[in-house]
């Protein structure tokens, strides 16, 4: 109980007697500890807390560290053939990936895959898709004759079509997570500058010559995602002259959305790089990217932007091995 005293005072000030009031605080004392426990266990979730994300961060950063291993290790320059490429992630971990590989002397494999959606999980796929690429395809390419790309007796190649029929094979619908890709893979001849593209489900790519003519490129994609098309797949071929670049582009780029839910459209990136071909490759694509971010204002991006620029050399020398 607490007991408390107030006194009480004549008209000179003098205390002539106390009024005492007693209460009882048993409930105040329980609800005091009650409060001082509840204290104790939220410093101990708040350390658990923080002891958890920074495991997380630790696995974000793992993860962050193991898709920018599966990137290239920079542009591609050969007399023949300049690779330019960029990917922004526009989350922690992307489900957008691309490589390139050479197959042999003269033919250069290169890829881009979209996984649906954000996160871990299309991140994992994405790198697990790009991997089993990266580490069989040059073997594929050298399987026996009926695939053969060069029909002039060259080197054999699986034909594009088949890599992705054999891929969604590998990875066929997940129906648990929904997750399935979009690829486009394809062949370059560094000879003859010829290249053969399969698009699953992707986004297919926009050309342009030197003096920004528009190149005649397939608008269709002529496949299903991976995973959702075991076969059937249609081939694309485009020869690019001396000069002539072609663009790969996730569907990040022509579905940017602006403040009036504008989309970017095919037909804007086609202007574009029509207007800048002929500038170098780099600055290409972070113009692109620039022109892109006012497009979409002061929104950051919501999808992953992938980009791939192919630029056949400007004079058309010799084949160079």
């Amino acid at each position: 109980n607490l007991l408390s005293l107030t006194p009480l005072r004549d008209s000179s000030g003098r205390v002539t007697h106390y009024v005492g009031i007693q209460t009882d605080i048993t409930e105040q004392v329980e609800l005091r500890h009650v409060l001082e426990d509840a204290m104790l266990r939220l410093e101990s979730l708040q350390v658990d807390i923080s002891m958890n994300c920074a495991r997380l961060q630790q696995g974000l950063e793992a993860a962050r560290r193991v898709q920018r291993a599966m990137l290239p290790a920079g542009c591609y320059e050969h007399p023949n053939l300049s690779i330019y490429w960029r990917l922004l992630a526009c989350e922690e971990l992307a489900g957008d990936l691309l490589q390139y590989c050479q197959l042999d002397n003269r033919h250069m494999a290169l890829w881009m895959l979209d996984v649906t959606g954000h996160g871990v999980g299309p991140a994992l796929r994405a790198v697990a898709a790009s991997q089993l690429l990266a580490t069989r395809v040059r073997v594929a390419s050298q399987l026996q004759a009926g695939n053969i790309l060069q029909p002039d007796g060259g080197p054999c190649m699986v034909c594009p079509a088949e890599v992705a029929a054999w891929l969604s094979e590998e990875f066929p619908w997940d129906v648990d997570l929904g997750l399935y890709f979009t690829l486009l893979y394809g062949v370059f001849d560094l000879e003859t500058g010829l290249f053969r593209y399969v698009c699953a489900g992707h986004p297919a790519p926009v050309g342009a010559r030197p003096d920004g003519a528009s190149l005649n490129v397939d608008p269709e994609s002529g496949g299903m995602p991976i995973g959702l098309q075991q076969s059937g797949y249609r081939e694309h071929e485009i020869t690019l002259g001396p000069g002539e670049a072609v663009l790969l582009y996730s569907d990040g780029v022509t579905e940017c959305v602006n403040e009036r839910f504008e989309m970017y459209g095919r037909e804007r990136l086609q202007v574009f790089l029509s207007s800048y071909v002929s500038d170098p490759g780099e600055q290409v694509l972070d113009n692109l990217i620039q022109d892109l971010s006012r497009w979409r204002g002061e929104n950051g991006f919501s999808d992953d932007i992938s980009l791939m620029l192919l630029r056949r050399g400007a004079s058309s020398p010799e084949f160079v091995i």
